[in-house]
Order: C-alpha cells, then structure tokens, then sequence
C-alpha cells in the first residue's frame, strides 16, 4: 500500500474481496480531506471509473490491484492495494 501526500488521504473497501468472474463488486470511498473527484484504476485494463463509489466486475480470473486517487482541482493523493482483488472461476456443479 503505497500513500501519497497532499492534504488528501484516500482510502478504500471493496466488497466481496474474493469474487468470481463477471461478479459486480462495490468499491467505497473512504477518503479524507473532501474530496471532490476520483479516479479509480481497477488493474484489469478497463477504462478508469470517475465515480465515488463505483461497481465493477472483471472477466479473468486473477489478483487485481487497485489505485485511487483522490482530491480536488490540481491537488490529489492515491492509494494502491496490491494484489487486493482475487477473481476465481465459479465452481461448476
């Protein structure tokens, strides 16, 4: 977990943290200092989410990292979560 300075201290949850493929998880910010913009980078290559708590589902299996970052206008801090998210193939039958 890596935190960046800046008046701002992002943080966050995601729920569930182990997931199965196509699974929607919800991301919650549990930022400080007032943010007002987000950037969420979900570690799969998908397009970065602007939302302050935004769902999101991955189509491989794997351990996902996930970076926010958080602020207002120019001024901004992020957070990463190494290796946060584990995507598993849902047992067939």
């Amino acid at each position: 977990m890596s935190v960046f300075s800046s008046g701002f201290l992002p943080d966050f949850i995601a729920t569930p943290l182990r997931a199965y493929v196509n699974e929607i998880i919800q991301f919650t910010d549990l930022s400080t200092g007032d943010p007002t913009e987000w950037d969420w980078n979900f570690g799969d290559r998908s397009v970065h989410s602007t939302e302050q708590n935004p769902v999101h589902s991955y189509a491989s299996p794997g351990y996902y990292t996930v970076t926010l970052r958080a602020g207002s206008g120019s001024t901004s801090s992020a957070i990463t979560k190494v290796n946060y998210i584990e995507v598993v193939y849902e047992e067939s039958g």
